[in-house]
């Protein structure tokens, strides 16, 4: 604490970024370091997830007290700012990719939700600003490079983009939910709901309050394979994707008919 009573230790924003900057120092590094926590708090959130965290568990697994760990951060919700930035490293990068802007942007979007599928607590972590951290503006940076060549303004690419994050995130989320209430109890009333999700429906809809549902069901859309699974968003995923940059191209184009037509 200051003198006038205020925490000096620093802010997530500035953990965050503390690597450009720190400032060269000299002597032996220590044998703890905020690297060394955030890499051990990760370890314990995708094996037993984020419920399961804490700065107790952190410090054990180290081999260190817990005390150790508030030199290094004021607490659990600032150790999570860094792990979310720190597990969401190496955006991949469709730059030059054949199908131009559109593959790109589907790149990016894939690779986001294959980032989830690695780091399934990502989607529990509570986001209370927007992406602050350089790991985090790196897959905005490679997102908006992508949009940049739809034609987009400056301003509808940042909303593209805003949406497509939020959409990946919502569906991944959905689709670890519901593989893990398969996977946790094979068994159980949950998992047997799942796994014969249209007989489950067909039991209890009512034809004539859910005409639409079960003009679905009787085309079979709710059967088949491990596609036709509940849990399995790949193809919502796909179909979603396509839709809104089919969207983009019309917007783009729409822009440019009135632009030509001013002139």
């Amino acid at each position: 604490m200051t003198a006038d009573g205020e925490d000096a230790r620093p802010s997530s924003l500035e953990l965050l970024w503390r690597d450009q900057m720190a400032r060269p120092s000299r002597g032996p590094k220590p044998r703890l370091s905020l690297t060394k926590i955030v890499a051990a708090a990760i370890a314990v959130a995708d094996a037993e997830g984020l419920d399961e965290l804490s700065m107790q568990r952190v410090a054990a697994e180290l081999g260190y007290s817990t005390m150790s760990l508030y030199r290094y951060l004021s607490g659990k919700e600032q150790l999570i700012d860094l792990m979310v930035d720190a597990a969401t490293a190496g955006p991949p990068s469709g730059a030059g990719a054949p199908g131009g802007w559109r593959e790109e942007v589907e790149i990016v979007s894939r690779g986001l939700v294959d980032l989830y599928g690695r780091h399934p607590w990502l989607v529990r972590a509570q986001l209370n600003t927007p992406p602050m951290g350089p790991n985090q503006l790196a897959w905005m940076e490679e997102l908006l490079r992508a949009l940049g060549g739809s034609g987009l303004s400056e301003e509808e690419a940042l909303l593209t983009a805003l949406f497509l994050t939020g959409a990946l995130r919502d569906l991944s989320r959905i689709s670890l939910d519901l593989g893990s209430a398969r996977a946790g109890d094979p068994s159980g009333e949950s998992a047997a709901h799942i796994q014969n999700y249209a007989a489950t429906l067909g039991a209890v809809v009512d034809p004539q309050r859910y005409p639409n549902l079960v003009r679905l069901m009787s085309a079979g859309v709710f059967e088949g394979g491990d596609e036709g699974r509940p849990e399995d968003t790949g193809s919502a995923i796909d179909y979603g994707l396509a839709r809104i940059l089919d969207g983009v191209e019309a917007r783009v184009r729409a822009t440019r008919r009135g632009s030509d037509q001013e002139v």
